[in-house]
């Protein structure tokens, strides 16, 4: 399975529908079938800077398990970066 580590960038694309790439991301989130990893300090910079996009997708936890549902592939998850014990 493939990991993708995610940066803030990409998913402000995704959520927010005005940002200049957020076409492009959004295909390439629908051509990926493996795991996003990202960190609580990404998240946080992601919640800031959707805090004032006029529209998009809503910031809430929910976004987060991501996709249209017309999508056929399986759905990917943000997975947690923290270490497991």
């Amino acid at each position: 399975m493939k990991t993708w580590l995610m940066d803030t960038g990409p998913f402000v694309a995704y959520l927010n529908r005005t940002d200049p790439m957020h076409e492009s991301v959004v295909e390439r989130f629908d051509e990926f079938a493996g795991q996003l990893v990202t960190t609580s300090a990404v998240v946080t910079e992601v919640m800031y800077f959707l805090s004032d996009a006029p529209t998009g997708r809503s910031p809430s936890p929910r976004c987060w398990s991501r996709r249209r549902s017309t999508s056929p592939s399986p759905r990917s998850r943000l997975a947690s970066s923290q270490p497991h014990a």
